[in-house]
């Protein structure tokens, strides 16, 4: 049976953001070693959310069998501080949320905003 893997990434696939893509490689490199989930926001690294990611705080979806979790998060402005603040709360609080509807996992790995996070998600 695999080791479950939770993953904390504020930009995933199909984001552009070069985290996302180095992420996602690396996660479809380790997918046949472990069952992992990916919690990231809504694909919106240039700001802008389509309106399909604005109905619901969560949306489950599957890639390369990869369980991902994306949260809703609020369109933001690069070059407006508090956007980007709001933007960044909101993945933390809708992440944590998330966590606490998952299973048991063994691994925990984040690269994401703010970089505390891993430290106070308490994963059961």
């Amino acid at each position: 049976m695999k080791k479950k893997l939770l993953i904390y990434a504020h930009y995933y696939y199909p984001d552009v953001a070069s985290t996302a893509q180095i992420l996602t490689e690396l996660t479809e490199g380790l997918s046949s070693e472990f069952d992992i989930t990916v919690i990231c926001v809504v694909p919106s690294y240039g700001g802008k959310i389509e309106d399909q990611y604005k109905r619901k705080r969560f949306f489950y979806e599957d890639y390369k069998g990869m369980s991902i979790i994306r949260v809703r998060v609020p369109e933001f402005h690069k070059g407006n501080k508090i956007s980007r603040i709001k933007n960044i709360m909101a993945y933390f609080f809708n992440s944590i949320l998330a966590t606490t509807k998952l299973s048991k996992q063994d691994y925990v790995f984040t690269i994401s905003q703010p970089p505390i996070l891993d430290q106070l998600i308490i994963v059961k």
